[in-house]
């Protein structure tokens, strides 16, 4: 029997972290979405977006994510862990459809069933 178990801890920390990091990269773009009417992005209005709570509550999540990355880093071997990223697609695929109402074309989803193969793959001891 293939031992799975072993690296499911690490599977579940990735995607944890990247979770965090797609919900903050989507308060983003909330922000932008909010306060400009639509999703172009203008860096005369930086000053404005960066302090947005949303941009402000998306920085908190990022620094909460790189403190769980930093931990993850240091607990498994970094050929396990970092292939793992690709988890970020995933959520940020669900996360577009969910909050921003984004049509996914069927190519994701077997890109998303690819990426879950391959990470059940790296996982594998």
């Amino acid at each position: 029997m293939i031992n799975l178990s072993k690296n499911l801890a690490a599977v579940i920390q990735v995607g944890i972290c990247y979770i965090i990091i797609a919900s903050a990269q989507a308060l983003w773009k909330l922000g932008v979405i909010k306060l400009s009417g639509t999703a172009k992005f203008t860096f005369s209005a930086l000053p404005r977006y960066i302090s947005s709570w949303y941009f402000l509550l998306g920085a908190g999540l990022y620094v909460i994510a790189t403190g769980l990355w930093i931990y993850i880093l240091s607990k498994y071997e970094f050929n396990l862990v970092y292939p793992m990223n690709a988890l970020g697609y995933i959520f940020a695929v669900f996360l577009s459809l969910w909050l921003f109402g984004e049509s996914i074309p069927w190519n994701r989803y077997v890109g998303i069933v690819v990426i879950i193969i391959g990470v059940i793959i790296i996982a594998l001891k």
